[in-house]
């Protein structure tokens, strides 16, 4: 005669008098579950899984949302994150050299007169052409400045203003 615990284990006589018990393929009605003993082991529970310190392998790449990443796809992550980062400070870079030379273009001073000018600026490896034009008014009291320019980015800037002064 076979008899069997609430759906886990079956116990069977064997001929000899020896009792076979065998756990069941499927398992019903378990808080948790541990393998192991001491500090390493291995439990699941409602509270999730504890793996008794040891690494996780073999895992494949995730593909759902809800899905685990694995090292393999961390690493792709932070590399082309890395990658954005790294072309991101190169622009900052640019227009920073782009700010510096609009800001050294010199501007006409004497009154009635036209200026056109150049300036340069340079930060960090990144470099920038600024050109520009600036009239001031016969009685000198207007002055208008226009500018524009180019970093080694390839991103282009223009400008322009007008004052007056008393």
């Amino acid at each position: 005669m076979t008899t069997s615990t609430p759906g886990n284990l079956s116990v069977k006589p064997k001929a000899n008098g020896d009792t076979e018990i065998t756990l069941n393929k499927d398992l019903k009605g378990l808080d948790s579950i541990s393998i192991g003993s001491g500090p390493s082991v291995v439990s699941i529970t409602e509270n999730g899984l504890n793996n008794g310190g040891r690494r996780i392998t073999n895992v494949a790449a995730g593909v759902k949302p809800t899905d685990a990443a694995n090292v393999a796809q961390v690493n792709a992550v932070e590399n082309r994150l890395n990658n954005k980062i790294a072309k991101l400070d190169k622009k900052l870079r640019g227009g920073i050299a782009n700010a510096v030379a609009v800001a050294n273009i010199p501007q006409v001073t004497i009154p009635g007169a036209n200026m056109v000018a150049v300036g340069t600026g340079n930060y960090k490896g990144q470099s920038a052409l600024a050109v520009g034009y600036s009239r001031a008014s016969d009685n000198n009291r207007v002055i208008i400045k226009m500018s524009a320019s180019a970093t080694t980015q390839g991103d282009y800037s223009v400008g322009g203003g007008i004052g007056y002064q008393w």
